[in-house]
């Protein structure tokens, strides 16, 4: 192809050539039969192995288990609302059989596999090497995190399948189908930006060395295809204007549809409220976090290539090395330093990792463009130069290497077929309730999984399950759909109140809720006492004295999981919400005087986690108090002595 004046002269030998702005595409050296084949084939091996590995139920608590619900149930997301995954996960899982969550993982897994393959036709635009690009693509599909965001249902795969499409079109400088995806990547979520810059450079490349111009007409239509892109953001508050039972914000007036999509509840451009100030803390921990992810995603030689790779881009096509260099940093290493948020807990280890997969899709950009160099100088090598045929087999069979190694590495780790944790947590929190319960839910790990549970499983339709976060919008919520709760209009009560006026109507739990608020909210005496039932707490108006009297919640989960499955931290998430459940129970029974409650509780929290400390001393502690009190006397028989 031909390059840019600053590197136009004699071919060196065993380069491939690099796609610049202005030159011929590479990818014109390849036959398009050949090329459509490969990409079919990379697409639907890869579906298969992300639908034979992937759950058949709830594969994660927390903002996926809402995804799921509200894609199946066709309902609103959390802020931005999340409208072209719910219309096109929804749809979906319309056709396929199974239940719910086994679509929705379904269409995770074909974005993914979209998205694997739009990185093949990017790194064949880029290097003109149709193997090269195949074995660049199935490193990505098989890398750790990309798999397992290609079947857990989050924003990550979709939005990787835009940073491909959104590539693609700018290097073939189809402007209006680049602003067009920009506006319909944006109506899925909006850290899509984070490309954008890039994007742009390429863009005034084009613009500054003619190759394309603008008229004040063509600028407008360029908006026009942008807003065209975004109008799935209709659907908020169109479907939210209906009352769906999984509606969050009540998007029903032009104030609350600009909070949703600014997100102004999570601060506009900070990930949570809780973490927006720049901490370099936060910030070593978030990097250092990211650098053994991309390690752990592509292992040591992975990473070597793709700073190989780069290398190359830079050397070759300075341009498409800053438009992608760019991008990768700022979804990276720069949205964590925005961020601050540190990779301290499995749970933020959750929020974090799936925001990797952006970066680690650039990145494999350049792993594809290191491979395309190994197999140059394979080819130009002496023994290339000989045997040609044997050279271009040796080649392929060494581009293979990497993916298919990081496949079976990672397989055993990711094979999620038979993994169904989070619904069985679910199901022994309904075991812990009550017949007709009002249930207070603190975290949306318990609060989205139960939700789903019910709305789309059918389980415990009897139960009222509330978010203990109440907000003036949700209160609306709950006036629409339980209407006995007695809330009057325009008014937003605090939890602390709602509990003051259902207790006694109704049986009332709480789930989650730190012991911290225990307190503001009248549950230590004040005036209610909490009853610890499995993994919830009932509000009660005394405390159980009898400890004979207390009977245990049978659950379904004995605390052993796979060691593969471990190595997953949203699987370390679950285990969490058991322990801090046993754990908490066991604290309640402790204040109680039920010491050996308090005990079982606490070694039922170190079956899950032997390394919890805090229910280790807690159950020592009580262990001692059971084993001090003294004997209950000995009854003596009529005309028998005692022994003794």
């Amino acid at each position: 192809m031909k390059l840019s004046q600053k590197n136009r002269g004699p071919k060196r030998a065993g380069l491939s050539p690099i796609h610049q702005p202005g030159g011929v595409d590479s990818v014109d050296r390849i036959p398009r039969a050949l090329l459509l084949a490969v990409g079919l084939f990379l697409g639907i091996f890869t579906f298969g192995v992300y639908a034979l590995t992937s759950s058949r139920t709830l594969i994660s608590c927390g903002d996926s288990a809402e995804l799921t619900a509200v894609a199946a149930t066709f309902g609103v997301a959390h802020a931005p609302g999340y409208p072209l995954f719910t219309v096109l996960g929804g749809l979906f899982t319309a056709l396929v059989p199974g239940s719910p969550a086994f679509g929705v993982n379904l269409f995770t897994a074909f974005c993914g596999a979209l998205a694997a393959v739009s990185l093949f036709f990017l790194l064949a635009r880029i290097t003109g090497q149709w193997a090269a690009a195949a074995a660049g693509s199935l490193t990505l599909a098989f890398s750790y995190h990309f798999w397992l965001y290609a079947q857990v249902p989050e924003f990550s795969a979709l939005n990787a399948l835009f940073i491909g499409l959104l590539l693609i079109s700018v290097l073939a400088r189809r402007y209006f189908l680049t602003a067009f995806l920009a506006g319909l990547s944006m109506a899925h979520h909006h850290s899509i930006v984070f490309l954008f810059p890039g994007l742009l450079l390429l863009f005034a490349i084009d613009i500054k060395s003619k190759k394309v111009s603008f008229t004040p007409a063509r600028w407008a239509q360029l908006a026009l295809c942008c807003a065209l892109g975004l109008s799935p953001y209709l659907y908020v508050p169109l479907r939210a204007h209906a009352m769906p039972a999984l509606n969050a914000g009540t998007v029903n007036d032009l104030s609350r549809f600009l909070d949703h999509f600014l997100r102004r509840a999570y601060g506009v451009t900070s990930l949570t409220p809780e973490y927006a100030p720049f901490n370099t803390v936060g910030l070593e921990s978030s990097l250092r976090f990211f650098g053994e992810s991309l390690v752990r995603s592509f292992s040591w030689v992975g990473v070597v290539l793709g700073v190989l790779g780069f290398f190359v881009l830079l050397w070759r096509s300075p341009k498409l090395f800053a438009a992608v260099g760019s991008a990768a940093v700022l979804a990276g290493p720069f949205f964590l330093a925005w961020a601050g948020m540190p990779a301290a807990s499995a749970v933020l280890k959750t929020i974090l990792e799936r925001f990797f997969v952006a970066s680690f899709f650039l990145f494999a950009v350049g792993i594809g463009v290191g491979l395309a160099r190994v197999a140059d100088k394979i080819k130009s090598s002496g023994f290339g130069r000989s045997f040609p045929v044997g050279a271009r087999t040796v080649s392929l069979g060494v581009l293979l290497l990497l993916p298919f190694s990081l496949m079976g590495h990672h397989f055993s780790r990711l094979n999620l077929r038979n993994f169904g944790l989070c619904e069985v947590y679910g199901r022994d929190l309904f075991a812990s309730l009550s017949q007709d319960a009002v249930v207070f839910v603190h975290g949306d790990n318990s609060l989205f999984t139960l939700w789903y549970l019910q709305r789309l499983a059918g389980a415990r339709p009897d139960l009222k399950i509330l978010n203990s976060s109440i907000s003036p919008p949700y209160a609306d919520h709950l006036r629409a759909h339980f209407p006995e709760l007695g809330i009057a209009p325009g008014f937003t009560p605090t939890l602390q109140e709602l509990i003051a006026k259902t207790q006694g109507k109704f049986p009332l739990y709480i789930v989650g809720i730190p012991g911290s608020d225990f307190r503001e909210l009248g549950l230590l005496g004040n005036p209610y006492h909490l009853r610890p039932s499995g993994l919830a707490f009932e509000v009660v108006n005394r405390s159980p004295s009898d400890e004979d009297s207390l009977t245990p919640v049978a659950m379904a989960f004995d605390g052993s999981v796979p060691k593969d499955w471990r190595d997953n931290y949203f699987v370390e998430e679950i285990l969490y919400l058991y322990t801090i459940g046993h754990y908490n129970r066991s604290v309640i029974h402790a204040a109680q005087g039920h010491f050996r409650a308090a005990h079982e509780a606490a070694l039922m929290a170190l079956k899950v986690d032997p390394q919890f400390e805090l229910a280790r001393d807690l159950g020592g502690r009580m262990l001692k108090k059971i084993n001090s009190r003294p004997s209950p006397p000995q009854s003596i028989p009529p005309g028998g002595k005692s022994s003794g």
